[in-house]
């Protein structure tokens, strides 16, 4: 919201532009869009990594943690939505 508030106030768009008309017409990638790809390629360089300690960064849980959390999202699941 932050992103979208500021692109209002920037291009002194109407009330009735919608987000996605601003971030469309401005070619700039949503916060959400940059962390998915951000999220991907930190993942794609954790795999080839030839440092055996760092690709065990690449697990899909952190080891002794249970899958129980208060945030709702984490990065990794940004994933598996698209």
């Amino acid at each position: 919201t932050f992103q979208s508030i500021s692109l209002r106030i920037i291009t002194n768009a109407p009330f009735y532009v919608t987000n996605h008309t601003l971030h469309s017409d401005l070619g700039l990638p949503t916060v959400g869009d940059v962390a998915i790809y951000s999220y991907k390629r930190y993942r794609s360089r954790l795999t080839n990594h030839p440092n055996p300690h760092i690709l065990a960064l690449n697990s899909a849980n952190i080891p002794g943690n249970p899958q129980r959390r208060l945030k709702r999202r984490w990065c990794r699941d940004l994933i598996n939505e698209f």
